[in-house]
């Protein structure tokens, strides 16, 4: 069985676990803690980065939003994790707030909500 590495939120990605089993893999979920990193890497043949709540705005260059929950512990963990998974050349399958670290790792602009950038014609701008 090949080793996934699995970053996900408190619900214990219950779900994304059973489909890397029912593909033949092995999940292994991840503790956030960064100085364990390369230790729980090892032997991994790729990472999947799910969804969760927004990162921080700061990181992708928005201003902070009130109304946005932050989970900075799992933000550094998973921008590290992010990095490492580069480094090392493993592939990363990013889960919409797994598209916001990679867009951030990579200094990409990124648009905090699409809604908000709806004109009164009910279209989404291209910007």
């Amino acid at each position: 069985m090949t080793d996934i590495a699995i970053s996900t939120s408190v619900d214990g990605g219950g779900e994304y676990a059973a489909a890397i089993l029912s593909a033949g893999g092995k999940p292994r979920l991840l503790d956030f803690d960064p100085a364990a990193l390369d230790t729980q890497l090892t032997g991994c043949a790729g990472v999947l980065l799910t969804g969760g709540g927004d990162v921080k705005p700061a990181l992708y260059g928005e201003p902070p939003d009130l109304a946005t929950e932050i989970d900075s512990r799992r933000d550094a963990f998973e921008l590290a994790l992010v990095r490492r998974a580069r480094e090392r050349g493993l592939p990363t399958l990013c889960i919409c707030r797994g598209i916001q670290l990679a867009k951030s790792v990579r200094r990409t602009r990124l648009r905090r909500q699409l809604c908000t950038s709806v004109k009164s014609t009910g279209k989404a701008s291209a910007a």
